[in-house]
């Protein structure tokens, strides 16, 4: 749900220049625009820059991807502009040398502030003063806005959760008392001392069931919005507090909401900067990255899904939509993450959205992941017949470095899906492919080795051997058995029934052509990486 209050919590690029984080800066053009709001940072540096760019976001950035080419620079400021963004900040000294004077005159038309930064400053620096003065105004206006009672209030600002409030009330009032959340999507359940008989043989799911059961809700509203429900059960109902403390208490309780939902906001806005700058900017200090990854909660030792989809949603002649379907299958493929462990993080693009999946490795389960994600595509067609779906998985990638690999390797996939003309496809099916887009060759071949060829790899039969030496006779005569018998000084029967076990053990039909050219594939890089068959 929006926050009714967020117009008041941007400051303009104007009262931003006045923080010590952007001493030093000198607006070079535009200065016409410098009373626009800013709602966050972007610090895309890449050549598809403008996917990433989100209306009255600023931009902070070295112009390192496209320095070298002059009609990107030309373009540049128009592409900002046109995405809405509220001003440009850019760090020329290490490779523009200067900002160009193409860049600033059109700044000065688009009355789109262009500001330069001194080379002394860090683009991380930026992103945190900027959401630092946001969720500063934003507590400023909540602390305004809301006549509550003083106490509940000091109790919130100092720290007290919803946890918290609801064993204040439940103490106050003497009722069992419940909080919905519906904007975080949170509950808080107290029970109280005169009530405990009743639930105990009942878990959370069944204490909050007996009591949406049983008692009445009061809406939880501020500025016309709505926040959730506060429950209150036992003896003490509701009906028997003060309207006054009741009225209080229905108002005060979105102050703490509202302050959790700016928290939440704020996080997902630097997490969104912080995997775009992943994605889109050159590493050189992976330690540093990983240091930074941690405060988003993406640990450098779990391992690292991502899943690209593009959704475009299309309209019947009568006028619906599929705005509905959209939001049932988004939410399945949540669901299909949750149900085996991962932790997920969702980010937009301008016409992508990226689902990054982390999990301990211990725990990882991807070819079930995996499976239901592709199940889910696959019913798509009679399921979600308004929605035009691709999507591409990556392989499961250890760390940040691995997580940066796994949207590379996503990114391949969507080239295939749209190169095929095919809804979805895992990187880790792309088969010859994947040796190809693979960081890592020798480890793609190896696996491609043991999906074609599976146990007849095993060095440990003695049968392997001339199985090995049968299946390449077998492709070199093509497919002529009395040729590979004489090649042998093999019977034929011999050799007829060695071919009927390599099938059974590979799983292929020799009989097929892909299936024949996969085995020949396998072989010849069993040759070229290792000098022998086995």
């Amino acid at each position: 749900m929006p926050n009714r209050l967020q117009k008041s919590f941007y400051p303009t690029i104007e009262e931003l220049l006045t923080l010590p984080a952007f001493r030093d800066c000198t607006v070079v053009a535009g200065s016409k625009g410098l009373g626009h709001r800013v709602c966050g940072v972007n610090l895309s540096d890449t050549p598809d820059y403008h996917k990433w760019l989100t209306k009255d976001e600023i931009m902070a950035t070295t112009c390192f991807s496209i320095h070298n080419d002059s009609q990107a620079i030309e373009s540049f400021v128009s592409n900002v502009y046109k995405r809405g963004l509220s001003g440009i900040f850019i760090k020329p000294k290490q490779y523009l040398g200067s900002i160009p004077r193409v860049m600033k005159e059109q700044a000065d038309a688009y009355d789109l502030p262009l500001i330069e930064l001194p080379d002394t400053v860090r683009l991380s620096g930026i992103v945190k003063a900027v959401f630092d003065e946001i969720t500063k105004r934003e507590t400023d206006v909540l602390r305004q806005s809301l006549a509550v009672n003083r106490t509940l209030i000091r109790t919130i600002l100092d720290g007290a959760d919803l946890d918290d409030i609801a064993r204040m009330i439940s103490e106050q009032t003497g009722a069992s008392v419940m909080i919905t959340d519906t904007v975080n999507g949170r509950r808080a359940l107290c029970i109280a001392k005169s009530d405990q008989e009743v639930f105990r043989e009942a878990d959370e799911e069944k204490t909050a069931q007996i009591i949406t059961d049983s008692a009445v809700p009061f809406p939880l509203q501020a500025e016309g919005a709505s926040f959730g429900q506060i429950y209150f059960y036992g003896e003490a109902s509701a009906s028997d507090m003060d309207e006054t403390l009741l009225t209080q208490l229905l108002s005060v309780i979105p102050l703490e909401i509202s302050a959790r939902q700016s928290k939440n906001e704020a996080r997902r806005r630097e997490l969104s900067a912080f995997i775009r700058h992943l994605f889109s900017d050159p590493i050189t200090d992976m330690a540093w990255e990983e240091s930074r990854a941690l405060e988003y909660g993406l640990r450098p030792k779990d391992a690292y899904v991502v899943l690209l989809l593009k959704l475009e949603e299309l309209r019947t002649n009568n006028g619906n939509s599929g705005l509905f379907q959209r939001a049932l299958f988004i939410g399945g493929l949540k669901n299909v993450f949750a149900r085996r462990g991962y932790e997920l993080q969702v980010v937009e693009r301008t016409d992508q959205i990226v689902f990054i999946a982390g999990i301990r490795p211990e725990n990882e389960r991807m070819q079930e992941l995996a499976l239901a994600i592709k199940r889910m595509f696959a019913d798509a067609i009679n399921q979600y017949h308004l929605l035009r779906l691709t999507g591409g998985l990556s392989a499961s990638n250890r760390g940040i470095a691995g997580l940066v690999n796994g949207i590379r390797q996503a990114e391949v996939c969507m080239k295939v899906t749209e190169s095929l003309g095919i809804r979805y496809i895992c990187f880790e099916d792309m088969g010859i492919l994947r040796m190809v887009y693979s960081d890592n060759p020798e480890y793609a071949i190896s696996r491609f080795l043991h999906e074609v060829l599976r146990d007849l790899l095993d060095a440990g039969q003695p049968r392997n051997v001339e199985l090995m030496t049968t299946l390449e006779s077998y492709l070199r005569n093509g497919g002529n058995v009395r040729q590979v018998s004489k090649d042998l000084y093999t019977h034929y029967n011999t050799v007829s029934y060695r071919l009927k076990k390599i099938e059974e053990i590979t799983g292929a039909d020799l009989r097929d052509p892909d299936d024949r050219f996969l085995l020949d594939l396998a072989l010849r890089l069993i040759r070229i990486t290792s000098g022998q068959i086995i």
